[in-house]
């Protein structure tokens, strides 16, 4: 049996369940609370007590995109058609968690109140987002998916990391004026699993 320990709602639970569902890779979901992940018996499935984590027949995997990587494996285009896309989904992957993923996180945690910053600090955090999300419309403005011509788990995070914006933020002028990148998210977030 495989079970995913887990947040409802998170985008790195997200794209795991996502990944799973079109992958027809039957798991089970956990919810794991703070009091269940600071455990001892949590402990020996990730010592740094951090979700999600995947437990499978052969041991645990944690961190996301490995988790991600592994359930997509069920289907193998959704991690690429031929080696070149497969280094091309590695390659975004990387790229969206630290060009895209940490800002956007420090973004939403200062718009929710969570993790006050200051002028500066907002401003610079503001401006790397919209490099990248300029770079990604760029990307997108003549294809379909991030990735040749088929879904891939690089969507799939691409599309989780921009839900709260596309949620709480973005004008309708920003959409607009971002048409390949708005265009992606609402074919992803169309689908049934989403």
């Amino acid at each position: 049996m495989t079970t995913l320990f887990g947040k409802t709602g998170h985008p790195r639970t997200n794209k795991i369940l996502m990944a799973a569902e079109l992958s027809g890779m039957e798991l089970t979901f956990v919810e794991a609370d703070m009091k269940m992940v600071k455990s001892k018996d949590f402990a020996a499935k990730n010592p740094f007590q951090k979700i999600p984590v995947l437990e499978t027949p052969e041991g645990c995997l944690s961190q996301s995109n490995a988790i991600l990587r592994f359930v997509a494996s069920s289907k193998a285009e959704l991690l690429g058609g031929s080696k070149r896309e497969q280094a091309l989904v590695d390659q975004f992957l990387d790229m969206l968690h630290f060009e895209l993923e940490t800002p956007a996180n420090t973004y939403m945690l200062a718009v929710q109140g969570c993790q006050p910053l200051n002028e500066a600090q907002m401003a610079h955090v503001s401006m790397d987002l919209k490099k990248v999300l300029a770079v990604l419309d760029s990307h997108l403005a003549d294809k379909e998916f991030m990735v040749g011509s088929a879904l891939t788990i690089v969507d799939l995070l691409l599309a989780q990391i921009l839900l709260p914006f596309f949620r709480f933020v973005l004008s309708k002028e920003w959409r607009v004026s971002m048409a390949g990148l708005t265009r992606h998210f609402l074919k992803v977030s169309a689908l049934p699993c989403f």
